[in-house]
């Protein structure tokens, strides 16, 4: 029921006849539920989406191979002292 329509019917029900009552209150409750319906529908794909992007953000952040790469970077910086252990590091970046 649109807003204007409500207003019709309520301007138009009479409150004194047990059916007018009903029927009003029978459409109130039947549009106030679809609208319910409506609500749920957009908040579990909205929820959806969140969720996923959640997700995705969680995976870029618990990605340890960013540590990895960062911990192998400072070995090679700290521990390389001549050629032999320059082309075993070598071996590892590349793997």
């Amino acid at each position: 029921i649109g807003k204007r329509q409500t207003f019709s019917w309520l301007s138009k029900t009479n409150f004194s006849n047990n059916n007018d009552f009903r029927a009003l209150l029978q459409s109130l409750y039947a549009t106030f539920k679809e609208f319910k319906m409506h609500e749920q529908i957009e908040n579990e794909y909205i929820i959806g989406l969140l969720q996923q992007r959640s997700q995705t953000i969680y995976n870029v952040h618990s990605d340890n191979k960013l540590s990895e790469m960062l911990s192998l970077f400072e070995k090679g910086l700290k521990n390389i002292k001549n050629e032999y252990e320059q082309l075993n590091y070598a071996k590892q970046l590349k793997e």
